[in-house]
């Protein structure tokens, strides 16, 4: 090895040391957000601009109206929350992906598919995206649903034939096929 060679790495390793990345928690919590895009991913169910206690006023309205007995069934109503969240901000990033790219013009079916192929890849993405979160959606709570059967059938010895009612709030697209207006949601 060279004398030139050994001196650049011991530069390395010197400069190495004082780049250690955020120290404090201003920092940190500055920091921990920079590779955020748009939230649909992120290990963090309310992220910067959303309101926890909005996402805890869910929460606790799904709790309540779902009344889970066990560990296992909080567990699934946390997760119906937590992904009926996400795709309250799916549906977000959808009206400002449009109202970033279409442009006001005399035809508004022109400006959309313009939208659609010159964004095709974004539109996709967030599909996958939503499809994935809604399959978690629904599989919680399906499973949700058939815990508490089996509870209220060993609780009673038999099942009545009505099944119980779980109205968890799930946005849906309109008659045209576009994202429906959330209740409480600000663009």
């Amino acid at each position: 090895m060279t004398t030139r060679t050994t001196a650049r790495r011991a530069a390395n390793q010197r400069n190495s040391r004082q780049s250690t990345g955020p120290i404090t928690p201003a920092g940190k919590a500055r920091m921990r957000n920079n590779a955020l895009r748009h939230g649909l991913t992120s290990k963090h169910v309310v992220i910067d601009g959303e309101d926890p206690a909005e996402y805890e006023a869910l929460r606790q309205d799904l709790l309540n109206e779902c009344n889970p007995a066990t560990v296992q069934e909080v567990q699934l109503v946390t997760e119906i929350a937590e992904t009926s969240w996400r795709l309250q901000r799916a549906r977000r990033v959808e009206v400002q992906l449009y109202d970033r790219n279409i442009q006001d013009g005399p035809d508004p079916d022109a400006a959309l598919a313009a939208c659609f192929h010159a964004n095709s890849r974004e539109f996709d993405k967030l599909r996958r995206y939503t499809t994935t979160i809604e399959r978690s959606y629904y599989r919680a709570l399906t499973e949700l649903r058939k815990l508490q059967k089996e509870r209220k059938i060993s609780a009673n010895g038999s099942v009545s034939q009505k099944r119980p009612k779980l109205s968890v709030p799930l946005p849906e697209p309109s008659e045209n096929g576009s994202v429906s207006q959330i209740p409480g949601d600000s663009q």
